[in-house]
């Protein structure tokens, strides 16, 4: 997943700050082989930085260059009077200008461009919906119509009244919003809504505002299935071979992992008094299927079973050759941590990462009488801790209990490796439902409160266990 422009710019910044800071430290004498490496190192990535952000600039300019010729309605002035000609420029969302059934590039060219002029949302929501309507949408541009029948003006507003019990109140305009929304719409709900596109994290990814790591480091897909389908291999053996010879026969073994996703949901009551008096419901009901979400699905990705929920990273990791065992059974120590990174094949060092408890990171940092300033890099910059040179990301769903030899536990204290090799498969089109009454189980009768029950579909799963390497201190009585 792509890192927001701003996000960009500033690890881009202060890299290059760490660069002339080198620079200055050591001008007129050569670096010793640790800062060179360092040097090198970031200078790298600061260049692999800048070309990201000459992508993203290029299709700013794509996009502007579109909105600058799209067509427009002209209104000509009447000339004896003088008057000026009138631009107006059509209403994306006016779906009376696109037959639904429309060529596709006409119906998502439209889409793009009221993604544009859509209220609220951040360059990288933009850039996220920019990249579902490019890459993600089925060959009938079903999601590009679902963006431009719930992203109307018409059709939040209706949203809004229907979610705080206000549906006799809505227009003309706001039910034929409604309707067309469900002729529209990716979900199959009975009686519910579909979330406007702008509210719905399936599509607008909140993975970098998120406090679930997973989301910010591994790959994530959407599709518009029920399972993702890819191909992984350990890689092509190459071979010394005489002249003349016959060239060996080094064919990949390849495999075709399938991550399934699975229905993920969220119940919050509230009274009909605050229905009618919620002045902030739209950002509300952002920030609850968000919340909820990554609730969810950050203790799923850490550690779900694979059954009826995600396989989280250590139950994929449980059992394989990336599982390490510590130096000393049934402790925690200094070197656990040096062998743990070590374990790492090399080629996947270049992008890794660390996932652990903030419980683990503190012992690690109690590990260095010099608190941690050997071991750790960039603590409180304002970018992810290092540790040994990687960023180290917290999970409070991985174990936080340190090996206790009393108790017969398994102790996954910490993950290192490569996170584009966790998959996470967002099924798009998520939808909300207003239940307009709830009852009490006594006695059946109203209680006077409503609730929203919103439901989504996701899925994850290792697909090369070999990017990994996880500490397991399994203790026993």
């Amino acid at each position: 997943m792509s890192k927001p422009k701003a996000q960009i710019v500033a690890e881009a910044q202060y890299l290059a700050d760490e660069l002339r800071n080198i620079h200055s430290e050591f001008e007129g004498r050569a670096l010793d082989t640790d800062t060179e490496t360092r040097f090198n190192e970031g200078n790298a990535l600061r260049l692999e930085l800048l070309a990201e952000l000459s992508k993203i600039e290029a299709r700013e300019a794509e996009i502007d260059e579109v909105l600058r010729t799209r067509p427009a309605n002209v209104i000509e002035g009447d000339g004896n009077k003088g008057a000026p000609n009138m631009i107006v420029r059509n209403d994306p969302f006016d779906m009376s200008e696109v037959r639904w059934n429309a060529p596709v590039g006409e119906v998502r060219s439209k889409a793009l461009a009221a993604i544009e002029q859509v209220e609220g949302l951040t360059d990288a929501h933009r850039e996220q919906a920019e990249h579902v309507l490019r890459s993600v949408d089925t060959r009938d541009g079903r999601i590009a119509k679902h963006m431009l029948a719930t992203g109307a003006p018409d059709y939040r507003s209706a949203f809004l009244k229907l979610a705080a019990g206000d549906g006799a109140l809505l227009s003309e305009a706001e039910r034929s919003a409604v309707e067309l929304s469900r002729a529209a719409s990716l979900t199959d709900a009975n009686g519910g809504y579909a979330v406007p596109f702008t509210l719905d994290p399936t599509i607008i990814d909140t993975g970098s505002h998120s406090t679930n790591p997973f989301r910010q480091i591994s790959r994530v897909v959407q599709i518009t299935t029920d399972a993702w389908n890819g191909v992984s291999s350990a890689g092509v053996t190459a071979s010394w071979d005489a002249e003349g010879a016959e060239v060996s026969d080094d064919a990949p073994t390849l495999a075709q992992p399938s991550i399934p996703v699975y229905k993920g949901q969220a119940f919050v009551p509230f009274s009909v008094e605050i229905g009618g008096d919620w002045a902030n419901i739209e950002s509300d009901v952002r920030m609850m299927i968000a919340n909820a979400k990554d609730d969810l699905e950050g203790a799923a990705f850490a550690t779900g079973s694979g059954s009826a929920q995600p396989t989280g990273i250590t139950k994929a990791l449980d059992g394989t050759t990336s599982e390490i065992a510590p130096t000393t059974a049934e402790t925690f120590a200094l070197a656990d941590v040096y062998k743990l990174e070590g374990t790492l094949q090399a080629r996947y060092r270049a992008n890794a990462s660390w996932v652990a408890n903030k419980v683990v990171y503190n012992t690690i940092r109690q590990f260095d009488t010099t608190g941690g300033s050997a071991m750790w890099e960039r603590i409180g910059a304002g970018l992810p801790s290092q540790l040994l040179g990687y960023n180290a990301y917290e999970s409070s769903n991985m174990d936080g209990v340190l090996p206790d030899a009393a108790a017969t536990a398994d102790n996954f204290l910490a993950v290192i490796g490569d996170f584009s090799n966790y998959v996470i498969v967002d099924r798009v089109g998520l939808s909300i439902e207003l239940v307009p009454h709830l009852f009490h189980t006594s006695n059946n009768r109203p209680s006077g409160q409503r609730g929203f029950l919103a439901w989504w579909r996701v899925g994850a799963d290792s697909v090369n266990d070999a990017a990994f390497a996880m500490l397991s201190v399994p203790t026993a009585a």
